[in-house]
């Protein structure tokens, strides 16, 4: 497993939740991270230069609040509903983890499969929401749900 965010392995508030076939071949995976005050959400590193209100407003709430990221699907597994599966898990962890707030950058193409599950877009005081992600070929959007 990779990820643009470097050593997320060693930070303390990680969760990685896998899901795998009988011969224990991965077919999908995601990562719950829990704010920290050591460590940023890798969401913060995207929109921290055109968004520094959501970053502030993230931290002046009482709340416990996480984000799903390092999204993945094995391509012996896609369309089989597998990463439907492990995102339901995770959501549902997310509340066993006591988070009120779940985070997440979702591409243009997946907006509406996050949708399905409660997020909502997440807006900073320009009413901007898309952000280059992961890099300046892709247009990705701040999602947010309220457990």
């Amino acid at each position: 497993m990779s990820s643009t965010h470097a050593k997320w392995w060693e930070q303390p508030n990680v969760h990685v939740l896998i899901l795998r076939d009988a011969t224990e071949q991965m077919l999908t995976g995601v990562r719950i991270e829990i704010s920290h005050p050591d460590y940023s959400l890798p969401l913060e590193m995207i929109i921290q230069k055109d968004s520094p209100d959501i970053i502030q407003y993230i931290y002046q709430q009482k709340s416990v609040i996480g984000e799903l990221c390092g999204g993945w699907v094995h391509p012996s597994a896609r369309g089989q509903g597998v990463f439907r599966q492990v995102i339901q898990t995770a959501i549902e962890y997310t509340k066993v983890l006591g988070l009120t707030w779940v985070l997440g950058i979702a591409g243009q193409h997946s907006i509406a499969f996050f949708e399905t599950f409660g997020f909502e877009t997440f807006e900073n005081i320009h009413q901007q929401s898309t952000y280059v992600y992961p890099d300046e070929r892709y247009c990705s959007t701040l999602l947010i749900k309220h457990n």
